[in-house]
């Protein structure tokens, strides 16, 4: 017979995102694009992150280098058609510029800690002038930490 010892450790099971690789976490952040190839390779093989097109490194006032290794500052990614959605959670901390116009992303906004909070463009009854209000939405997004 085992004796059962009670305990609390506030680390189990909690990942700790500062000790990822830049590697890692934009392996995590792109997890769930439909095609990565023109970024970094393919998902069962993916190009180390120096060579991912549209990253750079250490650039800006924020740049920083912990040992070898560089930190990510900037992305950009427009107009490369891309589909899926960008897990924001494991953007690295060092992310300065993210740019992603023109692609064909898509979110869950329940899921995670992605905000909406918006009116809807219903008729609002009662009112002669104005019958449909303007759509209007406010995203937000926290880090997880």
């Amino acid at each position: 017979m085992f004796p059962l010892l009670p305990g609390v450790d506030p680390s189990l099971g909690r990942l700790d995102y500062t000790s990822l690789s830049q590697q890692s976490l934009m392996e995590l952040l792109v997890s769930e694009f439909d095609d990565i190839g023109v970024i970094c390779g393919s998902h069962e093989a993916l190009d180390e992150v120096e060579k991912w097109h549209g990253v750079s490194f250490g650039e800006g006032q924020n740049a920083q280098d912990i040992g070898k290794e560089k930190l990510v500052t900037s992305i950009s990614w427009s107009e490369m058609q891309l589909e899926g959605s960008l897990l924001v959670q494991w953007a690295p901390p060092s992310l300065v510029m993210l740019d992603l116009h023109h692609n064909r992303l898509r979110a869950n906004p329940t899921k995670g800690h992605l905000s909406v909070v918006g009116w809807t463009s219903t008729p609002v009854l009662g009112e002669a002038k104005n019958l449909f209000k303007p759509l209007v939405v406010f995203l937000s997004w926290r880090r997880p930490y």
